[in-house]
């Protein structure tokens, strides 16, 4: 699915800033998802994997869709793709791809962060990190 997504040209654009109220979106139009420019690593990437979710379920690609395609409502549509999108992200190996794919800055803030980007110079400190980072400031989420 992510494979579909890139060779399609679809772009990621930290372009929503603080005027809207929304952290991330879909035009499907000029294929590019939109996220707030204000997130931290950690959200940026779960508000990704979240629009992701929305890309590879259809019927779940938005809150206001037709309530006669699925027998979920709004929050219960939100709520299935928030779930998928984060099982997703925890995939160190598909949270790596999805960075990379789409030039994102890789960070680690958690396990699968630091599985996914081992070996990136200049990220933080966590408690389940090896000796060798341990000197390394700690950008706080």
């Amino acid at each position: 699915m992510l494979y579909t997504i890139v060779e399609k040209k679809w772009k990621v654009l930290n372009d929503y800033g603080n005027t809207t109220t929304y952290v991330g979106g879909i035009d499907k139009l000029h294929p590019i998802i939109h996220l707030a420019d204000y997130l931290k690593p950690h959200q940026r990437d779960i508000t990704l994997f979240h629009e992701l979710a929305h890309l590879r379920h259809p019927i779940l690609l938005s809150s206001r869709t037709d309530t006669r395609m699925t027998p979920f409502g709004e929050y219960g549509r939100e709520i299935i793709v928030e779930y998928l999108g984060r099982k997703a992200r925890a995939d160190p190996e598909l949270l790596r791809h999805t960075v990379v794919s789409f030039e994102l800055e890789p960070k680690i803030y958690d396990k699968a962060s630091y599985v996914a980007f081992t070996g990136i110079k200049g990220q933080q400190c966590l408690s389940f990190m090896s000796e060798e980072y341990a000197t390394i400031q700690l950008d706080y989420l």
